[in-house]
């Protein structure tokens, strides 16, 4: 999926894989202090998943840098999808955005997954709204629409995966205008399951971050073209 092997942890800090029972300390750093605040507070309380997931997202944004430059973490951005010549509200549970010339385009997005089972349609559905989303703005700007990959990510309860979503012009277009593409399209999925760990546990935090630092760099590409 990445293409080479997962990286040291050298550039997060250490306090981000303490227990989560660890005393509170006024020498740790703010964003990793609210990072474990949130990961408390989804385990005590998982009916707060749905308000606080979106909060833990951006703060491992800001921690790793996924925000810098002209980079914008959004919750909840509504997107039009066009299918058949019809427009249906989608809403982006996460999106990281970066400003352009005045435009706003997306270049990953998160599925929050509330049933704790895979809703990949929903998300490729998302990613194709996404595509459909950013070539409207290129065509604002004068620029040429083109096949488009979407970076994604999707929570299986606590346990994060990762997606390449390919969206050709011919996938778009066939979606907006009801005609079945000729090719197929091929996604790429990385999970990191453990049937008994999750983001709860420091060693399967350690193991999550590994894979964030990767994909930060897939993100980092698609938004370099």
């Amino acid at each position: 999926f990445f293409g080479r092997p997962l990286p040291d942890l050298d550039e997060v800090d250490p306090d981000v894989f303490v227990n989560l029972n660890t005393a509170y300390s006024e020498a740790r750093d703010a964003c990793v202090d609210m990072f474990l605040k949130y990961l408390r507070m989804l385990r005590a309380h998982p009916g707060t998943r749905r308000s606080v997931l979106g909060s833990l997202f951006n703060s491992i944004f800001h921690m790793l840098r996924f925000d810098s430059g002209h980079r914008i973490p959004v919750n909840r951005r509504t997107v039009q999808l066009i299918v058949c010549g019809e427009s249906y509200s989608t809403n982006l549970d996460i999106c990281l955005l970066s400003e352009i010339d005045h435009d706003f385009f997306i270049h990953l997005i998160v599925e929050e997954d509330y049933s704790h089972n895979f809703k990949e349609v929903e998300l490729v559905a998302k990613a194709i709204a996404a595509a459909q989303a950013n070539n409207a703005a290129r065509w604002n700007q004068g620029l040429p629409r083109k096949d488009m990959l979407i970076p994604a990510m999707m929570m299986n309860g606590m346990q994060p995966a990762f997606y390449r979503i390919p969206v050709s012009l011919e996938l778009a277009d066939g979606v907006m205008g009801g005609n079945y593409p000729a090719h197929e399209t091929i996604i790429q999925r990385c999970t990191t399951y453990s049937e008994k760990k999750n983001l709860y546990d420091p060693e399967f935090r350690k193991l999550a971050f590994k894979h964030f630092l990767l994909f930060r760099d897939v993100v980092n590409s698609v938004m370099d073209h």
